[in-house]
């Protein structure tokens, strides 16, 4: 049981390894950083624009001027 036979040896292991880590493998943390940013950039974004158009304060109205309106003129016939 001591001398039990393996099915790859210690040189094909380490070829395996020495494979799939490559030079991009150094940089996969600060890439998954910076793409968690960015996705939550995006998603704060987006959820401040959905604010505004429904007519909360945010702030973001200085950036996009378009958004401070206070009512939106509506085509229908005024009531009588």
């Amino acid at each position: 049981m001591a001398s039990a036979e393996a099915l790859i040896t210690v040189d094909e292991a380490e070829e395996v390894i020495q494979e799939r880590t490559g030079p991009l493998s150094v940089l996969r943390t600060p890439m998954l950083i910076i793409l968690a940013v960015v996705i939550v950039g995006i998603v704060t974004l987006l959820i401040m624009l959905v604010m505004s158009l429904r007519g909360s304060r945010t702030g973001l109205e200085a950036a996009l001027p378009f958004l401070d309106k206070t009512e939106v003129e509506s085509l229908r016939e005024p009531s009588r």
